[in-house]
């Protein structure tokens, strides 16, 4: 399959809270990979393709490094011994 990433993944895992909609509650999560252009990570929920959520990233004594708008572009099904859930693939906008 052909690579059509503009920007090099790198993989690491960082913790970050996501609101899908404007009323929800945050949801903890943790990334699988980045880029400049975009992220990997981990849902409990299925998110929509399309969909534009808040990321609020953090290091590890969990503060705040980051809040950044992306927008959902792939979504995968996920499931190991620890549990279910799902990957999902984000563009950085705005």
């Amino acid at each position: 399959m052909e690579e059509r990433r503009l920007c090099k993944r790198e993989k690491l895992n960082i913790p970050l809270q996501f609101k899908d909609k404007y009323l929800s509650a945050k949801r903890d999560s943790f990334s699988k990979d980045f880029s400049l252009t975009g992220i990997c990570f981990f849902s409990e929920k299925k998110l929509k393709s399309g969909k534009i959520i808040r990321l609020n990233l953090y290091n590890e004594p969990r503060i705040q490094l980051k809040t950044v708008k992306a927008q959902i572009i792939w979504v995968q099904e996920f499931q190991d011994n620890l549990g279910k859930g799902f990957f999902c693939g984000a563009k950085f906008v705005g």
